[in-house]
């Protein structure tokens, strides 16, 4: 899988750049953000931007800070670190890289990130066939069916909106978003999406009484809107435990 991965590189000093430009990485697969902000404006930035990876340049920090900032952004935002500093900070839970002025820095850098972006790639949450199965599965499940374009425009949507998870996915961007992928307008995209959540909702009402339709039935009620049934959707997809196995515990706790 061809993936380019968000990359943040936090670098309070600006020294990286006198090693790696950031077309360098590009070529690699990383599209990267220089941020030489303080911390405090780092964690806001995080909160409003999704990354898969970030950089720490932690040369000349104190420990116990550096400590305390990783376990926030490690448990809250992004689990994939690379830490740059001298060996005191060394952790297992980040990728460790020592002594920026090395002149093979980029080469071990590169070799890091490389190994970072293959563990990424491999896992089952990022994989989109994987999760375009799944999703397709769970609309099946409810009883949407796949003869009405409203079935394609909710996978494209439950898959932009798992993408933002746990932040917000504006319903109106999504439809947007797919309206330009398939050349509709935004109108014929929510009307579709409509169309194909009342289809679902009539046939599951009127499916027979069981308890597994009982269930379905408990998600899927009559005053439930698109936006309200793709953030359902999300919510269940975040709690199969083949795509949240590379998350852990701490993906299921967002919600």
């Amino acid at each position: 899988m061809n993936l380019f991965l968000k990359t943040l590189i936090v670098d309070k000093n600006k020294k990286i750049k006198d090693y790696v430009e950031p077309t360098h990485l590009y070529n690699l697969g990383f599209v990267c953000q220089y941020m030489d902000y303080e911390y405090k404006t780092l964690l806001h930035w995080l909160t409003d931007n999704k990354v898969d990876l970030i950089i720490f340049n932690a040369e000349c920090e104190k420990a116990e800070r550096l400590e305390f900032l990783l376990k926030m952004v490690h448990t809250h935002f992004c689990k994939n670190i690379v830490l740059i500093a001298s060996g005191e900070y060394e952790s297992s839970e980040y990728s460790f890289i020592d002594n920026l002025g090395d002149e093979n820095f980029d080469l071990k850098l590169a070799m890091v990130l490389l190994a970072e972006k293959k563990k990424i790639e491999a896992s089952p949450a990022r994989n989109e066939n994987l999760l375009r199965s799944k999703i397709c599965e769970l609309l099946c499940n409810f009883m949407f069916s796949s003869k009405h374009d409203g079935f394609k425009y909710y996978v494209d949507a439950i898959m932009k909106a798992y993408s933002s998870f746990p932040f917000r996915y504006s319903t109106m961007d999504i439809y947007k978003e797919i309206a330009a992928d398939h050349k509709k307008t935004v109108c014929a995209v929510e009307k579709s999406m409509r169309t194909a959540l009342y289809c679902a909702y009539s046939k599951l009402k009127d499916a027979p009484v069981t308890p597994d339709n009982m269930k379905l039935k408990s998600y899927l009620t009559y005053d439930m809107n698109n936006n309200m049934a793709i953030s359902m959707l999300v919510s269940r997809l975040v709690l199969d435990k083949e795509i949240n196995s590379s998350y852990g515990d701490q993906r299921i706790e967002l919600i």
